[in-house]
């Protein structure tokens, strides 16, 4: 195939089944409310937004969306679908957008919490990152099967009709926006932590879009099966360098504090007595 015929345009006839489309919207809306809960419980109990801010912050990060679909050669059927917004000639469901507030904020608010309470650990990072990655074959595996999405095109180590790599820069994503997060936010407290609703769609958008450049670059130029492998080894290896220098921005020179949870327990106690004098 010479390479004017790129990029490769999906099939626009695919019908998204309206159980599968329903039911996501149903899952994604449930847990969307519950974390909006969790985080109003934190702001009015400990006078804490952060979990707040991360939703809206995540929230502008749906802008990734489109732009990897596009590039990715990922598609959302559009015909039944129950449309969230439009761009780039794109529709996106309503249910992807419920997704990405709590789908991103949950896991750097984790993270975040725990680097301000000086708990976080080298083995946690990592178990991080892996939730991530089987949260990913879990959420995708028979979504794609069902049509909610699907993947086309000539695209590296391909397998039940989900390209591999995308296990590996989603979870990178996640976890590489919430090291910078934690690491922008680092030593601020309450309202200081604003910051986040800007750092979050800029680095959701940049990090994934940077460790898959070469892959978007040779897919979308028509590279044959052994450039896209090629260029699949290379995301790879730009997601392994920038989570393990996260990983030592975010220990380094920085003692972890052992704490048990009767301690932890104890600390808040006495804060909250403390505020009430």
């Amino acid at each position: 195939m010479n390479y004017t015929d790129y990029p490769l345009a999906p099939n626009r006839s695919l019908i998204i089944p309206h159980s599968w489309d329903m039911g996501f919207l149903i899952f994604t809306g449930s847990v969307l409310a519950l974390t909006f809960l969790f985080g109003l419980w934190l702001l009015i109990k400990r006078k804490e937004p952060l979990m707040l801010l991360l939703l809206v912050g995540c929230a502008a990060g749906e802008m990734l969306e489109p732009i990897c679909d596009l590039l990715g050669w990922a598609f959302h059927p559009e015909i039944g679908q129950m449309v969230g917004f439009v761009t780039l000639g794109r529709k996106i469901p309503l249910w992807l957008m419920l997704c990405y507030p709590w789908y991103f904020g949950l896991f750097c608010y984790f993270l975040i919490s725990k680097d301000a309470n000086r708990t976080l650990t080298p083995k946690f990072y990592w178990k991080l990152f892996g939730i991530a990655a089987f949260f990913c074959l879990a959420i995708e595996i028979f979504p794609v099967h069902a049509v909610l999405w699907q993947y086309f095109g000539n695209q590296p180590l391909m397998f039940f009709g989900m390209p591999l790599m995308w296990y590996i820069v989603n979870p990178t994503s996640v976890v590489a926006t919430a090291s910078f997060t934690a690491l922008a936010v680092r030593n601020r407290e309450g309202w200081g932590r604003w910051l986040v609703v800007v750092i979050l769609p800029i680095s959701i958008v940049g990090f994934h879009t940077g460790v898959f450049a070469p892959v978007y670059v040779v897919t979308n130029a028509g590279g044959s099966t052994a450039q896209n492998l090629l260029s699949a080894a290379i995301s790879a290896f730009f997601a392994a360098v920038l989570l393990t220098t996260f990983s030592r921005m975010l220990f380094s020179g920085r003692a972890v504090v052992p704490v048990t949870k009767a301690e932890l327990r104890f600390s808040a106690e006495t804060a909250e007595l403390v505020g009430h004098r």
